[in-house]
């Protein structure tokens, strides 16, 4: 049976959590499942998408308010894209703007999921941890990638309802020969990336 599936998320520019929602929005379509984005910031197109999938823009730029402002002024826009695109079921992406995508669908009688990618240690401040505790045990579910991501969210959340699913992978249609065993780490240079945890572990290992 076809579905109607609304995933929400920051943006198409280039990022992890971005390819995660494209991907599946794509392969969702490709099924001839109905897909729509609604995108939560204007930014630059860099993914290709599915020319069936339907996307949203909003229309309110982000430079004039804060952060707490802006998400405050997007309740509406989501509320009224996920209102139009009638789907059966949400996908939300984005550990910062979850508790707003559960806020904007209360009520609707529609399920929502989200989506954890980020590492599940990392601290969003004293206001956004408030409301992931509230709302996301609201959520039809919660996915995150590995076991101890679970535990840490539940112990921090509250919400029981969390599912694990490994980042899917993309097939690469090519044959490259490498000669020498290589360690390839690829993320923008920011703390929750872990860059210099990897360091400082090979740099152990070396001195080992």
């Amino acid at each position: 049976m076809k579905k109607r599936l609304c995933f929400i998320g920051q943006g198409l520019k280039p990022g992890g959590s971005e390819k995660h929602l494209v991907g599946l929005a794509n392969y969702y379509s490709r099924q001839g499942h109905q897909v729509s984005i609604i995108n939560l910031f204007n930014t630059e197109r860099f993914f290709e998408i599915e020319k069936n999938i339907q996307i949203f823009w909003p229309k309110i730029n982000r430079e004039d308010y804060n952060r707490f402002m802006y998400a405050a002024c997007i309740l509406p826009y989501v509320r009224s894209k996920v209102k139009l695109s009638s789907p059966d079921v949400v996908l939300s992406f984005g550990e910062w703007f979850s508790p707003f995508t559960i806020l904007s669908t209360r009520f609707l009688n529609i399920p929502v999921f989200t989506f954890e990618l980020m590492g599940p240690d990392i601290s969003f401040g004293y206001v956004i941890e408030k409301l992931r505790k509230i709302t996301l045990k609201h959520a039809n579910g919660t996915i995150v990638q590995t076991n101890i991501a679970k535990e840490i969210i539940q112990k921090r959340t509250g919400s029981k309802n969390i599912g694990v699913v490994p980042t899917p992978l993309n097939e690469i249609n090519a044959d490259i020969s490498i000669k020498k065993k290589q360690i390839v780490t690829v993320g923008r240079l920011s703390k929750e990336k872990g860059h210099v945890i990897l360091i400082k572990a090979f740099s152990q290992l070396c001195q080992n």
